[in-house]
């Protein structure tokens, strides 16, 4: 089943990418390859979504200074 639902993400990223370069609208589009035009927006808004950077949970941990340290703190951040 995961081989068949990968072969659907790639099919759909296909039929946008050939969408968008071939400069034609998406109710064209869809119409020449009898498509509907909410299910291309559905998949287009997909594989966006799918492509967004997420953020990532950092634990900060605190860290001894070195002995001997007497200038001022930087207030920079190392991850």
């Amino acid at each position: 089943m995961r081989q068949h639902r990968a072969e659907v993400w790639s099919t759909w990223r296909g039929l946008v990418s050939e969408q968008l370069q071939s400069g034609q609208g998406v109710a064209a589009f869809c119409r020449e390859r009898s498509l509907r035009e909410w299910q291309f927006y559905e998949w287009k808004k997909r594989l966006r979504e799918s492509e967004t950077v997420k953020f990532v949970e950092v634990k900060a941990v605190a860290t001894r200074e070195p002995k001997g340290t007497t200038a001022a703190r930087s207030l920079a951040i190392e991850l």
